[in-house]
């Protein structure tokens, strides 16, 4: 047998397990379900940290509770017997596991979880054991099978057995159509149409001094009370823990105050918001002694948003270098949310600060404003920047990837009536308004973002096919593809769609040119549906 193929158990194998039984302990395993039912999800928290798995119980009917106990604290349900007997219920596990009675004796097993480490152990210890049995029965059987070189056959055992405990993390491949769309609210949803998950991370880009530490502190307030920030709507109210190492007290407290003047926030809401945003300062920490103090942190507070800010004081390596930044984002980041209990947002910083030439670039271009290497970009799920404009303390809020996925939208004219249409560029700017500070003689001038509105220079730079070098596409390049009659109009997406032999063009440069077409007289909108509008020829 060729040493590339996979070896399957022969029949030797039961040499050395015939009439024995393998390695486990009942009782410890009862014992840690007990425990994981007396104190829910920081139990299970603590399992998941240790490589606990359904597969680590020798008993199938623990396997199976301990898989529900799992699917419940990925899906943030608050974990107790009632609610675990309902989901083995209306899966139909209910009486394989031995019904309500075996559930309730396994509950009641231990009064406290004091020992809960030592039942952790005592499970991952004994699983272990069974595991290094099989391996090395199929090592031995390997040996009988044996051809080819041993060198390689040496090396190959080798890696096996040192592999043993070291990585337990049961497998979640799915087949395709078994994966399924989450609801509008999901839980598993924390920002606009899915565009941060729990499980997801996201960057917030600028250069220095722009005012990142301050729109953040202001989005995690204003998602912590369950409002929108800059359009962008959290799913619920989101506990947020920032970790920051540059601003001091007094600065915080600036940007705090300065909500509570333009928010004009009541007592309730200030208690409200006062524990659910959580600053932590570390200057100190970075690399592998930062994911240590992080895991800490996410243990105690379990927030639905971790903010660090900034990402380079925190991640120990060369932020262009590959290697270095799979080790902090994946390795690091990644294993702190596994299973996905809360999302990232990371501070970070562009290579220099924005030019001309840089202004050029189109809208899929601006994300690579960021220092740092290409795996950035692709580990987060959405990238944001804070670009400024000519005018001194105006901004543009450029939702650069997966823009559209934030669901912020705004009204446009079209005809005689108006169309929703989404918003990728968010126009905002700092406050120029101040706040008398009890104790202080000068007045304080406001730490805080609000929205404006865009010029029309502005609008039109914006625009999706604008750049130094091109102009907006003609109607006389796409006449053929607009149906003459209302009753075969179509809709934006079957224009993108049927101009893919002719003239290829994306949907949102489309968008822009149907406006203008519109206002020109040559095509019309015929909007019945409102929400998906279609157009034809206007003869």
């Amino acid at each position: 047998m060729a040493m590339s193929e996979p070896i399957q158990f022969g029949p030797r194998i039961q040499t050395y397990t015939a009439g024995r039984t393998l390695p486990h302990s009942i009782e410890a395993e009862e014992y840690l379900l007990s425990c994981c039912l007396l104190d829910g999800e920081d139990m299970v928290g603590r399992c998941i940290q240790a490589q606990i798995t359904a597969e680590s119980f020798h008993d199938s009917k623990h396997g199976i509770i301990f898989e529900c106990l799992l699917d419940l604290y990925q899906r943030k349900v608050a974990i107790d017997v009632s609610v675990v007997a309902e989901e083995l219920k209306q899966s139909r596990q209910i009486e394989p596991i031995g019904g309500y009675a075996f559930l309730t004796q396994v509950s009641s097993r231990v009064p406290t979880t004091a020992q809960a480490g030592y039942f952790i152990e005592k499970v991952r210890e004994q699983a272990i054991l069974r595991e290094t049995i099989r391996e090395a029965a199929q090592l031995a059987e390997n040996c009988y099978n044996y051809t080819g070189n041993l060198d390689e056959f040496l090396v190959s055992a080798k890696k096996r057995i040192e592999a043993l405990g070291s990585s337990r993390i049961s497998s979640r491949a799915k087949g395709i159509f078994s994966f399924h769309l989450p609801e509008e609210n999901d839980a598993s949803i924390l920002l606009g149409n899915r565009y941060l998950n729990r499980g997801d991370g996201g960057l917030i880009v600028s250069s220095s001094g722009m005012g990142k530490s301050s729109i953040a502190i202001q989005k995690a307030v204003l998602w912590g009370l369950g409002r929108p920030a800059f359009g962008i709507k959290p799913n619920g109210k989101l506990k947020s823990l920032i970790i920051q190492s540059e601003d001091s007290d007094g600065d915080i407290a600036e940007v705090s105050a300065s909500m509570v003047h333009a928010l004009k926030l009541s007592e309730e809401e200030r208690n409200d918001a006062d524990t659910r945003v959580i600053v932590e300062t570390d200057r100190v920490n970075r690399g592998a002694a930062f994911i240590a103090a992080l895991r800490e942190h996410i243990k105690r507070h379990k927030p639905d948003l971790v903010w660090i800010n900034p990402l380079q004081a925190f991640m120990d390596g060369d932020i262009k270098e590959s290697k270095d930044l799979g080790k902090f984002l994946r390795e690091g980041l990644n294993s702190l949310n596994d299973p996905p209990t809360f999302g990232y947002i990371l501070i970070h910083h562009t290579t220099k600060p924005a030019t001309a030439e840089n202004n050029k670039r189109q809208w899929h271009e601006i994300m690579y404003d960021m220092a740092g290497g290409a795996e950035l970009i692709n580990w987060a799920r959405f990238i944001s920047l804070l670009r400024p404009t000519d005018t001194e303390g105006k901004f543009n809020l450029v939702l650069a990837k997966r823009g559209t996925r934030a669901d912020v939208t705004k009204k446009v004219e079209q005809g005689a009536g108006q169309r929703t249409e989404a918003v990728t560029s968010i126009p905002i700017q700092h406050c120029t308004d101040v706040m008398r500070i009890p104790g202080r003689d000068k007045p304080m001038r406001i730490i805080f973002w609000e929205d404006r509105e865009a010029s029309k220079a502005e609008v039109e730079k914006e625009k999706p096919y604008t750049t130094a070098n091109s102009a907006a596409p003609k109607f006389s390049q796409f006449v053929s593809l607009f149906p003459k009659e209302k009753e075969s109009a179509l809709t934006l997406a079957q224009l993108v769609r049927a101009s893919a032999d002719k003239r290829p063009i994306s949907a949102a440069k489309l968008m822009a040119c149907l406006d203008t077409w519109i206002a020109e007289g040559v095509i019309l909108a015929d909007e019945t549906n409102p929400n998906l509008p279609k157009y034809y020829r206007k003869l």
